[in-house]
């Protein structure tokens, strides 16, 4: 009799244990996990959420430097004209440096790279000419109708001139906005095997 008991009771106590472990590994234990893992899911979408006022604040930053670039470029449209007229350069920068007193001893265009959006136009200029005419110069080119960039410039004096005269050589560009860009360097330069244009002058 007591031993049909004993066995009845292991039997039971196996049960109840065989019923435990499989609630543990069948429920508990998989939906702690998932339990964790929408705990974890909230966390993220709370962090996103406490994102949002800054990201508004930067999309409104980015806006706003956009419509500043977007009015600065319709207020200097000119000076990044249609067309970049040779002749009209030639002949803005000749007028400027006779009017500064600055003799001109060359004045000719280089080579230079064309570009996606706009067409760009080297010169090489040499001339000569007291100091304060050649800054006078510099400052006319500056404040021109049109964007003339200085990439080069050197001066020179010689000690041995009794005028004291100052030389000068100066490589600068001149820009035009460009409708068809099919053939630019910039493009080119998106091709497989075609290198970036970096060279400067």
């Amino acid at each position: 009799m007591k031993d049909t008991t004993r066995r009845d009771s292991i039997c039971t106590i196996a049960a109840l244990l065989f019923l435990v472990a499989m609630f543990a590994f069948g429920v508990y234990l998989p939906g702690k996990k998932a339990s964790a893992k929408v705990i974890q899911q909230i966390s993220a979408a709370e962090d996103s959420i406490r994102e949002i006022p800054a990201r508004v604040a930067e999309l409104r930053m980015h806006k706003r430097a956009i419509a500043e670039r977007r009015e600065y470029l319709r207020n200097n449209k000119s000076l990044v004209p249609d067309d970049v007229h040779l002749h009209a350069v030639l002949r803005q920068v000749a007028e400027l440096a006779r009017n500064c007193n600055v003799s001109v001893s060359r004045l000719e265009p280089a080579a230079a790279p064309t570009q996606e959006s706009y067409e760009t136009l080297a010169f090489h200029l040499s001339f000569s000419g007291d100091f304060r005419g050649i800054i006078a110069f510099l400052n006319g080119l500056e404040r021109s109708d049109r964007l003339f960039k200085i990439e080069e410039l050197t001066l020179s004096r010689e000690k041995a001139q009794a005028k004291r005269s100052t030389e000068g050589e100066m490589y600068f560009h001149v820009y035009a906005r460009r409708d068809d860009d099919s053939e630019s360097d910039e493009n080119n330069a998106s091709l497989p095997g075609s290198g970036a244009d970096t060279n400067k002058r």
